[in-house]
């Protein structure tokens, strides 16, 4: 769960906007830019039992891949 302080509001759309904006139209590449930018922000060793962008990508493949933490 993230918390976002509604004081800031404003200048988090204008940075969503201006990203949204730089990326093509492409759900794919969209939600995995998101899922990057979530591992990098939120700091991926504090993700106990979310999968990662690396972990579904190897499962999509055919592998099974658990990570302990």
């Amino acid at each position: 769960m993230v918390w976002v302080d509604n004081s800031n509001e404003d200048k988090v759309e204008k940075y969503v906007q201006q990203i949204l904006d730089i990326l093509p139209d492409n759900e794919q590449i969209r939600q995995a830019v998101l899922a990057k930018l979530t591992e990098r922000v939120l700091n991926t060793d504090s993700l106990e039992g979310v999968s990662l962008l690396q972990e579904k990508a190897s499962s999509q493949k055919g592998e099974s891949k658990k990570v302990g933490r």
